[in-house]
């Protein structure tokens, strides 16, 4: 049975390989040329892999250059995109001012307004996009609860599109 991949350039051949080198893996230790026929087969897959990368490397840039000549500038982009994409984390979490990790997403909204609103604030005033923002929050609330009773979901909506199109585009860093 060959297991799957999530790398879209391993081939068949190259997991075949590595199903071999996972069942070797438990016998290994029962004699000396178990052992180097599990090394022999590591080496063989690890070659095999890079030759399929290199491979499938090789193919996407035939294909980006097809479509580059061809100008389908979208298909380009998306497969240069999809070359050099790496995985970002995505933090889910905030911790308040006393260091406490908040998790739910009303907290970490309400923090994020919290420290934005902080930013934004002069020391003796506050600023006008902000006494702005606070009207805007504090008409939008009032239409929200006089609608009879409005979910907390909706008010968290609405915080999110606040954070989102007034104040996410000013935060630099945490």
């Amino acid at each position: 049975m060959a297991s799957t991949t999530r790398k879209p350039w391993i081939s068949p051949e190259t997991i075949v390989l590595a199903d071999k080198k996972r069942h070797l893996k438990q016998r290994r230790h029962e004699s000396k040329s178990m052992e180097s026929e599990y090394r022999k087969l590591c080496n063989q897959v690890r070659k095999a892999a890079r030759q399929d990368k290199d491979h499938w490397l090789r193919q996407q840039c035939e294909d980006i250059q097809q479509s580059y000549e061809e100008n389908k500038s979208r298909k380009t982009f998306r497969l240069i995109k999809d070359i050099n994409r790496q995985w970002q984390p995505r933090q889910l979490t905030a911790k308040n001012k006393r260091e406490k990790i908040l998790q739910s997403k009303e907290e970490v909204m309400e923090r994020w307004t919290e420290y934005c609103s902080k930013l934004y604030k002069d020391k003796d005033s506050i600023s006008p996009m902000i006494a702005e923002l606070e009207k805007f929050e504090q008409y939008m609330e009032a239409e929200f609860h006089s609608v009879n009773s409005v979910d907390v979901a909706t008010n968290v909506q609405f915080r999110e599109f606040l954070f989102c199109h007034f104040l996410a585009p000013f935060v630099v860093t945490w």
